[in-house]
């Protein structure tokens, strides 16, 4: 399946300029605990293709995205981790 990425309603203030991404029913985030600080200033660059990859935790396998995202103050760009894994202190690419 491919990632769709879904704007926020604008009527909503506090989610101005925010998106969801979804793959089939599952919505995907984006923490700071796996992207590093500040990950409230950059945004994703939609141009730029979402990579999908599988990540193993013990026996159960889930489907993760990395997606190029751009720093909204210095312009800088990174590429953001994203995954509907509910677990705490992660770190899956440096």
């Amino acid at each position: 399946m491919t990632p769709q990425v879904y704007q926020a309603d604008e009527r909503v203030r506090e989610d101005i300029g925010k998106a969801a991404v979804m793959c089939g029913s599952v919505v995907y985030c984006a923490e700071e605990a796996d992207n590093g600080k500040n990950l409230h200033l950059y945004k994703l660059i939609p141009e730029e293709k979402m990579e999908q990859d599988i990540m193993q935790i013990g026996e159960q396998f889930f489907p993760i995205f990395y997606a190029k995202a751009k720093n909204k103050k210095t312009e800088s760009q990174m590429e953001c981790f994203m995954s509907d894994i509910r677990q705490q202190n992660m770190k899956i690419r440096n």
